[in-house]
């Protein structure tokens, strides 16, 4: 007797499956509403335990125990117009020493310019030493207005594309991220020193003007 190949209902396989598919989306999508929805009760629901308890002159500690968040949450819906004053407090100190704004001004491109300095170790597979010192340090050690130690060309703290940080001693050749080693140079001036020490760096440039017939003699 002869045996009949059973095929499957293609078209009814998939029409189950989409139909499936998108009951199951629905379902998600209810569910996503509900958490949603559910978070934020939660969230203002807090907010108001929060403003309650600390208008009973409750501290922070003290709220955190009672509800067990952090202080963060409670930071956030108590401190409202706390930007407002933190601004106010920096401008005040900012009139009573000129310094400081140069100071903060600098310290927002001062992590760009710090990493920059520590990347150089990372290319080359070296051991990381931390960062030592910060903006205020910079502007102590190098004054106000900022001079390239190797052309003494006058350079402006707020004009970051005109400097860089340096490694006086490469990193390759055993040098640190200390304060200590740190330099400031003209961009260009930088990128010709690269990984070359302050005498190789000099002693390479004599030989160039050297060879193109320029007398060279040291003061």
């Amino acid at each position: 007797m002869e045996s009949k190949t059973v095929r499957p209902d293609c078209h009814r396989l998939l029409s189950e499956w989409t139909v499936n598919s998108v009951a199951f989306r629905v379902r998600l999508k209810i569910i996503e509403t509900f958490y949603i929805f559910y978070i934020f009760i939660i969230k203002e629901y807090m907010k108001e335990k929060i403003l309650e308890l600390r208008s009973e002159g409750k501290t922070y500690t003290e709220i955190r125990k009672e509800l067990n968040c952090s202080l963060s949450t409670i930071s956030y819906h108590c401190g409202e117009g706390q930007k407002e004053k933190n601004n106010q407090r920096v401008i005040k100190s900012q009139k009573k020493n000129p310094l400081t704004k140069k100071i903060n001004g600098f310290n927002r491109r001062f992590k760009d310019k710090c990493r920059d300095f520590v990347r150089r170790n990372i290319l080359k597979n070296e051991e990381i030493s931390p960062i030592s010192f910060d903006a205020s340090d910079v502007i102590k050690k190098f004054g106000e207005i900022p001079i390239c130690y190797l052309t003494g060309r006058v350079l402006d703290w707020q004009e970051t594309t005109e400097y860089h940080f340096d490694h006086i001693k490469p990193v390759s050749k055993g040098g640190d991220n200390d304060l200590k080693n740190l330099g400031i140079l003209s961009s260009d001036v930088n990128k010709m020193k690269h990984n070359l020490t302050v005498d190789e760096l000099l002693n390479l440039c004599v030989e160039i003007l050297e060879y193109n017939n320029y007398i060279v003699k040291k003061i």
